[in-house]
């Protein structure tokens, strides 16, 4: 099981992350367009690069790396390299 998640530079996810703690059932509740899709699809994302590799998720699924960045973080043009931790 997943204890917490720390989601930078994705999709609607800038700069600084709040780590967000997990347990066996958790809801998603916040008001139209803040970001709870993204939160899914980041989890989604991480399975995926997990399974299949970065390489074929961002290039296949999200159509390169223009869509999986974060718009502001993109038009800084900040460099934001992909990490584990």
């Amino acid at each position: 099981m997943i204890a917490g998640v720390t989601i930078e530079g994705f999709k609607s996810f800038g700069s600084p992350a709040t780590p967000v703690s997990l347990g066996p059932l958790n809801f998603l509740v916040g008001a139209n367009a803040c970001g709870k899709t993204n939160f899914v699809s980041a989890l989604q994302f991480l399975r995926s690069s997990l399974l299949h590799g970065l390489d074929h998720r961002v290039n296949n699924e999200f159509n390169g790396g223009r869509e999986v960045r974060n718009r502001i973080l993109r038009e800084r043009g900040e460099q934001r390299p992909c990490s584990q931790t």
